[in-house]
């Protein structure tokens, strides 16, 4: 028969495991409802169109500009017809669009 401190003492073990388990859940369902960062340089008109205001037109218009030049950043966004500031804002407020960074590196970072 277990003593009181050995039941307390797996009651908090139990508890720990528990408190991590949820914690940890919490960590990755916020990662799974962030919205996947669409390039602006690489998406397809289908991937485009998953950001806000973007529908076929603006899509094909992003993916002629980006090869005439490539964007810089999602800011430049306003060279697509129809995107002025106040559609730039939600764009940019609903994080989906962006433009990888070179890093240090070579490579490419995710914003």
């Amino acid at each position: 028969m277990k003593n009181r401190h050995e039941t307390t003492g797996a009651a908090a073990r139990a508890f720990a495991l528990v408190a991590a388990l949820v914690l940890s859940l919490g960590t990755a369902c916020e990662a799974l409802s962030r919205p996947r960062c669409v390039d602006l340089n690489t998406a397809t008109a289908a991937e485009l169109q998953g950001i806000r205001h973007v529908g076929a037109e603006r899509a094909r218009q992003i993916i002629a500009l980006r090869v005439e030049q490539p964007f810089t950043s999602v800011d430049e966004l306003r060279r697509v017809e129809g995107i002025g500031d106040a559609r730039l804002r939600e764009i940019v407020a609903e994080g989906r669009a962006c433009v990888p960074q070179p890093d240090s590196a070579g490579g490419a970072s995710g914003s």
